[in-house]
């Protein structure tokens, strides 16, 4: 059995959607009166559109990467639906642990299950993104094996702050939510800029 390339991608982009859309489904309205202000309105929204908001802009990067991956593979092979499949899994528990820590911000179990579900998706591409580059072959020629083995030491890190940033979740969500937004920060950056800081950087390997 085959599956084209195009059929993985409008396939994953279709789940990416849905997850983007069921977020917004998540966030719930409050109850309100002729008493109600702005004021007093967005003490009650806050939590739920913070935590939206830092999940969109991460799951943005995620296609984003997504994208340009299946763009440099040249053909598709059956683990790596597989692989695909294990990232589109922790990708679809997004949404419900966005409304998680959106109705309990301060509960530190609701920022530890965020960031397992994010060290997941983490781990998901980058085993994804190593079975095509390095393992498999199934990039072209021009993505080089030392660019792929640079790309994998920065998905290793990723996975390891999402995991470090849900067990100091019992020391402070706040913490947590730091590492969590300062991940999505740094992904959001164009290129030069991480190249930058990458380049110095004391003691970095890559």
């Amino acid at each position: 059995m085959t599956i084209s390339k195009s059929r993985l991608e409008a396939f994953s982009d279709g789940v990416f959607s849905i997850i983007i859309t069921l977020m917004v489904f998540e966030i719930k309205l409050p109850q309100i009166d002729d008493q109600t202000s702005f004021r007093t309105l967005v003490p009650m929204l806050a939590p739920q559109f913070i935590a939206y908001a830092l999940s969109f802009v991460t799951v943005a990067i995620i296609w984003i990467n997504h994208h340009h991956v299946l763009g440099l593979i040249k053909r598709v092979d059956m683990p790596l639906l597989w692989h695909n499949l294990h990232l589109l899994f922790w990708c679809t528990l997004i949404p419900f642990v966005n409304n998680l820590v959106g109705r309990y911000p301060f509960r530190p179990v609701a920022s530890l299950c965020y960031g397992l579900v994010f060290s997941g998706a983490s781990l998901g591409f980058m085993l994804l993104r190593r079975h095509a580059g390095l393992k498999a072959q199934l990039m072209h020629d021009h993505a080089s094996e030392e660019l792929e083995r640079k790309v994998l030491r920065g998905n290793i890190r990723s996975f390891l702050l999402y995991a470090l940033g849900g067990a100091l979740a019992y020391v402070s969500p706040f913490i947590s939510f730091a590492i969590f937004g300062g991940i999505a920060l740094y992904y959001s950056l164009p290129d030069r800029v991480r190249t930058w800081m990458r380049d110095h950087t004391p003691h970095t390997h890559e």
